[in-house]
């Protein structure tokens, strides 16, 4: 049977190579061929060299979220695309990080030790930024994986309150300052276990601040997701 897009091939996101992939525009080879973090703190999900339970960091100052996942090591090419997709607008990228990132959770999932979250949220943007770069990311990816792994999305779980500058260029300890007091959660979250998504986690000062925001309004547990971490 021929299928649209064997008719009309589509390239990899990765190598370019026309052919008839799947609606994330990416080939089977490039997919399995990922950074997909295989031993990592289940805390934070830093990516570890043997299967440590958890991080030096985090046995001496324990998170507000109560695990981590994130798909892949934020590196090439991965980086490449989650930079395009934020900054250059190519919203086409969505479906294949979407993708990347159900791919390498199915087996996490399947864990009976993992929190089962019932609703996923994004990091939010402050309207100013949000304005500026036309759309919020993680937003948009939180909406296609509630529809992929069948979890809720409730944007307005957690706002931003505060215009804060950007982080790339901070430390861990100059973050955190950076977004105290950021985050507002909503009341809707009391006793409900939320996976609070971003796009990248850098040194965790963001998930760590939002999900501070939601345990003081009620969260029961939080779960950091990410398409990538940095290592």
């Amino acid at each position: 049977m021929f299928s649209i897009k064997t008719l009309i091939p589509t390239e990899c996101s990765f190598c370019k190579e026309l052919g008839d992939h799947t609606a994330s525009n990416m080939c089977e080879r490039c997919k399995a061929e990922l950074p997909y973090i295989s031993s990592y703190c289940n805390q934070c999900a830093l990516p570890l060299e043997n299967s440590e339970l958890q991080c030096g960091n985090c046995l001496k100052h324990k998170p507000s979220y109560d695990e981590s996942y994130c798909a892949l090591k934020y590196q090439s090419p991965i980086d490449q695309l989650i930079i395009n997709t934020k900054h250059n607008g190519q919203l086409t990228c969505l479906s294949t990080l979407c993708d990347i990132f159900e791919y390498g959770y199915q087996t996490f999932r399947h864990d009976q030790h993992r929190i089962k979250p019932d609703i996923i949220c994004p990091v939010p943007l402050s309207w100013q930024r949000q304005l500026m770069r036309g759309f919020n990311q993680s937003q948009s990816l939180v909406d296609l994986m509630s529809r992929k792994l069948g979890i809720k999305a409730v944007h307005q779980a957690l706002s931003r309150v505060q215009h804060t500058k950007p982080q790339q260029r901070l430390k861990r300890a100059e973050r955190l300052r950076n977004l105290k007091h950021s985050f507002k959660a909503s009341p809707i979250v009391e006793g409900l276990n939320v996976a609070l998504f971003d796009d990248v986690i850098t040194t965790g000062a963001t998930m760590e601040c939002g999900a501070s925001a939601l345990k003081q309004a009620g969260a029961k547990s939080v779960v950091a997701w990410s398409i990538a971490r940095t290592v």
